[in-house]
This record gives C-alpha cells, sequence and structure tokens, in this order.
C-alpha cells in the first residue's frame, strides 16, 4: 500500500522505531475502528531534526504528500519565531499568535496548501511527558522522571508504553490535555475513512 498520509515531526529519531508516531496511530485507531498494520502502512512517519527542518518540508509539501495529504506536528513554543524568520509571512506575527494564524502562515508558505493539516503540541513534546505524568500518576515514574531531562531513550519508552496501554483512558487524558493531538488523530481519522479504517465510529 503507498502511504496516504505523511506527519512531518519536529522531533528526530533516535532509533529504528519512532515511539510518538505509533502512540498518535494508536489515539487514532482509539477513536475510529481500525487495524494497527493497516494505519502503519497507510501513514508515513517523517520525523525532522528540528523546526527549520521541518519548515523547510512544507514549503515541499507537494513533492511529500504525493497523492495524500501532509500533516504537521510541530511544538508551539518557538514556531512562531521561525516562521518569522523562515517563511516571510505577509505580516509578522506576533508570539501570542493562535493555532489558526500559524496554519494560515504555514499553508501561505506552502506550494500546495491544499494538501496540508497543522497541529501543535502543547507547549512542545516535552508536555507530553508532562501530562503522561498527570494522566497516569502510578505508571513508570522512573521513564518519566528522566524524560523530564530530556533523556530521550527514557521518553521513546514512556510514548510506547503508553501507546501499548490497554487502559485507553490514559489516552484519552492526554487528547484532553493536548488539543493538538486530539485534532491530529481526528483529521487522519476522517481523512482515512472508509478506505482504511471501518466506517464505524469506536
Amino acid at each position: 500500500m503507498i502511504p496516504r498520509a505523511t506527519i512531518l515531526y519536529e522531533d528526530s529519531r533516535i532509533g529504528v522505531k519512532f515511539p510518538l508516531h505509533h502512540l498518535v496511530l494508536r489515539m487514532v485507531k482509539d477513536e475510529f475502528n481500525g487495524e494497527t498494520y493497516r494505519l502503519l502502512r497507510a501513514v508515513k512517519d517523517n520525523p525532522k531534526s528540528g523546526i527549520d527542518k521541518l519548515l523547510g518540508d512544507v514549503r515541499q509539501t507537494r513533492l511529500i504528500a504525493g497523492r495524500g495529504m501532509l500533516f504537521v506536528l510541530a511544538d508551539r513554543d518557538h514556531v512562531v519565531e521561525h516562521i518569522n524568520r523562515h517563511c516571510a509571512p505577509a505580516r509578522a506575527l506576533s508570539a501570542a499568535a493562535g493555532t489558526g494564524e500559524i496554519e494560515r502562515a504555514l499553508k501561505a508558505w506552502s506550494d500546495a496548501p491544499e494538501k496540508l493539516g497543522v497541529f501543535l503540541l502543547e507547549p512542545n513534546v516535552e508536555g507530553i511527558i508532562d501530562d503522561v505524568a498527570r494522566c497516569a500518576p502510578d505508571r513508570w515514574r522512573a521513564e518519566v522522571s528522566s524524560a523530564r531531562q530530556k533523556d530521550r531513550i527514557a521518553r521513546d519508552f514512556v510514548f510506547d508504553q503508553v501507546a501499548r496501554a490497554t487502559e485507553v483512558e490514559v489516552r484519552r487524558c492526554l487528547l484532553r490535555s493536548q488539543p493538538g493531538l486530539a485534532a491530529l488523530a481526528k483529521a487522519l481519522g476522517g481523512f482515512l475513512q472508509p478506505e482504511v479504517l471501518a466506517s464505524d465510529v469506536g
């Protein structure tokens, strides 16, 4: 199966797997009837090494998306300053720019805005770890503590464990804390139906 969607991640890959991507796909699976192997084949992960490389790829949306869609998951905390520096918006964004303004600026920068979806983490990928600590306070304590100290291996371990957890409420708690993740999961599920996912919502 040719991937129908690609997700650009600001975060980089440090091993063979990219657990944040698997977590996103598990969130899609939670909310829509689907099979993991189909999701993995339908949605390609494209981790970048920083926001500037991600913005460079947004400029080439048409090439990267192909016949499908390109979704972007970026950290909110520094995205505005990088957009102002690299994307030459018609009017500089303010530091307090909302998601809609950021999305419009990136679509204006893209060569195929109709193929682009933009989603933001609050305030960044480390924010998900803070939310895990709140949503599952008795789970993975040592790894969560190390991840909060920017231990990338520990962070990937936590993302992997949350993706594998049988308790769907842990992930749903994260979605309530991370509206960008929730919107991405909903957008992916809607885009992939009915060819990849079953037509019934789970």
